[in-house]
C-alpha cells in the first residue's frame, strides 16, 4: 500500500535533523520501500512516497520512525493514482 509520509520539524531542529538523515537516511524496513523523496525548501519538511507490504505490522512502522521522533513530527497518508481511485467513483 503507497502512503505519503509527511515529515516536519522546527527551523531550530534543522542540523540536526540534517546530521542524522545523514547517518540514517530513510529506513523502511520490513519490506517496505522509499519510492521517491522530496524536500520542500522553504520550510523544514518533506515527503516520502513509500510502499508498505499490504499488511503493515505496527512494529514496523514503529522502527522505522522511531530513530527521528525526538526531531519530527510524522504524517502519514494512504494514497492511491487518481486514475485507480476514477475507477472506483460508482458512474451514474
Amino acid at each position: 500500500m503507497l502512503y505519503m509520509v509527511i515529515a516536519t520539524w522546527e527551523p531550530a531542529q534543522r542540523d540536526a535533523v540534517v546530521k542524522r538523515f545523514g547517518t540514517l537516511g530513510p529506513k523502511v524496513p520490513g519490506g517496505g520501500k522509499v519510492l521517491g523523496l522530496w524536500t520542500d525548501v522553504s520550510r523544514g519538511r518533506t515527503f516520502s512516497l513509500e510502499d508498505w507490504p499490504p499488511v503493515a505490522d505496527a512494529k514496523i512502522i514503529f522502527e522505522a520512525h522511531f530513530p527521528y521522533t525526538d526531531l519530527v513530527n510524522f504524517e502519514s497518508v494512504p494514497v492511491m493514482e487518481t486514475e485507480e481511485v476514477m475507477k472506483l467513483i460508482p458512474k451514474g
